[in-house]
Formats: C-alpha cells, structure tokens, sequence
C-alpha cells in the first residue's frame, strides 16, 4: 500500500501534460527471464513505430521481476507461474508455453519422434555440465528415460544454432524460439513423454491514470501474443 499511495501524491503534483507516443522519449523497461526475451519482439517492434524517440532495455537479470516493477526498476514484468495478486500491481495471465524438440527435417527424429530414438539422439543443452538437472530430465527420468547430452551451449540462440549445424536435437519451450528456429531450417516435434506447459504472466504496476502506463497496456495488447499453438 505504501507504492500506491506514493504514485497516487506523486500523481496530483505532476503536470496535467498529455502523453504523446509519437514525441515522448525515454526507455520502456522489460523485465522477463533470458529465454522468454524473444517473446518480445513484436513490442519493440511497435515501439519504434508508435513512438520513434522511446528505447527498450531488456533486464534479464533482476532478483526479482516482481519487485523490479513494483519499485519502478521495470515497467513490464514476465514471470512463470501463478503470481499472487497485489493492489500496487496489474497482473494478466496469458496462455502457458509449450514444450517442443527442435530437429532438422532430415533428423530421424522428426521422421519418427519416438522415446527411443529421442534418448539415443545427441541433445544440446543450456546451462553449464555441473548445474542440477533442468525439469526436462527430471521429467524424462519419470518415466525412465535418460537422453544424450553432447554440447552444452551458454544460451538459447546458440544452442538453436548448434542444433542446426550440428544435426543435434534442442529441447525447450516453443513460442519464444520458433521463429528463429524456422529460420534456422529446425522445425518444432513433441516430446516423446508428456511436458506440462508453463503457466506464464505479463505483470505491470497499477496505472491509476497514468496516460503513459495506459498506452503501454494497449500497445503490448495489441501485438503480445504466446500459446497460440
């Protein structure tokens, strides 16, 4: 409550000045987790557009999305999970990500995108070989199934890459990377268990009139959109 009432003295101080996309500049601040930043493309995209003068940071690395937009470190949080609901917030559920495995079209996989020939495929990871299994394995382990770990990759991108180049199999959350999967000629097969999906959220903080936070509601309206397979 100590947020809202400062926004709300700060809000009868300040000038009654319209805001206005196409001139206004300053930085719209995105916070979300590295693999989910693709998502956000389409935004930055209508951005530039609407108003030419605003820049977009990507925070990849708060400790929290949460705090990070309730103390204005942020104007859009994307977080997993059910967030708990807050009145210095405005919290909107979107549809969950879904898990896929990217493959070649020529991979043996894609052809027959069964439990065995997925576990005896070379699979490529995120993350350092040391790190705790991710909820992939944990969830392969369930029902008994371990794959082969060939190259661990520092992020995304590049393991779409090596994926790519290097004929392998790249298990991860679809809607963020398709489309540069696609481009990267990989195409998106279902995991030979079943993957619960992600439940997911866009967080912002309580616009009370604010005419800047309004138009950015609108704008990511407009354009966001996940698990629209």
């Amino acid at each position: 409550m100590v947020n809202q009432a400062a926004d709300l003295i700060a809000a009868l101080f300040q000038p009654d000045v319209p805001f206005e996309p196409a001139t206004s500049k300053g930085r719209i601040k995105i916070a979300a987790p590295d693999l989910c930043i693709p998502l956000f493309s389409p935004l930055i995209a209508a951005v530039a557009q609407a108003a030419p003068a605003m820049t977009v940071e990507l925070l990849t690395a708060p400790a929290s999305i949460r705090e990070a937009v309730l103390h204005s470190e942020a104007d859009i949080g994307f977080v997993f999970g059910h967030p708990q609901d807050d009145p210095n917030l405005d919290i909107h559920t979107v549809s969950p990500l879904q898990w896929c495995t990217f493959a070649r079209p020529s991979h043996p996989y894609a052809r027959h995108p069964d439990t065995d020939t997925w576990a005896a495929s070379a699979h490529i990871v995120v993350g350092k070989a040391d790190m705790q299994q991710g909820p992939v394995e944990t969830r392969a382990a369930a029902h008994d199934i371990i794959r082969t770990v060939r190259c661990h990759a520092p992020n995304f991108n590049a393991a779409l890459t090596l994926a790519a180049d290097c004929n392998a199999l790249f298990t991860t959350l679809r809607e963020p990377f398709e489309p540069l999967a696609q481009k990267l000629g990989l195409i998106a097969c279902p995991l030979p268990f079943e993957m619960p999906n992600a439940p997911t959220a866009v967080i912002f903080r309580a616009a009370y009139g604010d005419p800047f936070q309004l138009w950015l509601r609108t704008l990511w309206r407009s354009v966001f959109k996940v698990g629209k397979h």
